[in-house]
């Protein structure tokens, strides 16, 4: 197998410098969704969870169904 592909004649410094510059960009941006998600995903259950307990204290004459973490009021 010839590996001529690979040296891309003088251009190869460049094609592979641009490789890598794309290659981190793309990285840092899913890192960075990555992250804001399991903050978001933390402050959503966090809400989520103060509902369940204010649903549960407010309904005395009101049946409710936990679904989950969900409250479905009937």
């Amino acid at each position: 197998m010839s590996l001529d592909i690979f040296f891309i004649k003088d251009y190869h410094f460049f094609v592979y410098t641009a490789y890598l510059f794309t290659f981190i960009g793309c990285l840092t941006l899913y890192l960075r969704a990555m992250r804001e998600l399991k903050r978001n995903e933390k402050l959503f259950l966090k809400k989520q969870r103060k509902i369940i307990i204010l649903g549960a204290d407010r309904s005395n004459n009101k049946k409710q169904a936990l679904l989950g973490k969900s409250v479905l009021k009937i």
